[in-house]
């Protein structure tokens, strides 16, 4: 389990961020509330736009980057957040999707997705931008489970 403050999710295409969502509600494997920070230009309509969960908003931003039909994804696997704080990276690299979970949909094929349990009790702080010093990109997926910053160690466990 990762404990964060807040969560900002970036979606990036050839290092570029094209859209970044705050996560304002989360718990364990679920993202709910989220709000549209940034976009680019291209995705001027989602500009201000607040999702009931990631998942919605995942949903509808892919569909307007890849077309009609391509909503459904493991969308954890393809938002990245910019972490910062004290980590040691060879120790986390170790740590990150060590295992998975199985994800069914309602109109998709089921597919495992990796999460991190060794990271129970870590706190790392996501970056709304990349311009944070020493800090890393990593994949939302590899993040979960996610605990508030305010949750004690023992009940995260």
């Amino acid at each position: 389990m990762v404990k964060l403050r807040a969560l900002y999710l970036h979606l990036r295409l050839h290092k570029r961020t094209l859209i970044v969502l705050h996560v304002r509600s989360f718990d364990i494997f679920h993202l709910t509330l989220t709000d549209v920070v940034f976009c680019a230009p291209i995705l001027e309509r989602f500009r201000g736009r607040q999702f009931r969960t990631a998942a919605a908003a995942a949903a509808e931003i892919r569909e307007a980057i890849f077309g009609q039909g391509c909503a459904r994804s493991d969308y954890l696997r393809e938002f990245e957040a910019y972490c910062t704080g004290g980590f040691d990276d060879r120790r986390w690299d170790s740590l990150l999707g060590r295992a998975t979970r199985r994800i069914e949909l309602k109109r998709a094929a089921p597919f495992d997705s990796p999460y991190s349990p060794d990271l129970l009790t870590e706190y790392v702080t996501t970056e709304p931008d990349s311009d944070a010093p020493r800090g890393r990109w990593v994949r939302a997926c590899d993040l979960l489970p996610l605990v508030p910053v305010a949750m004690s160690d023992g009940e995260a466990r």
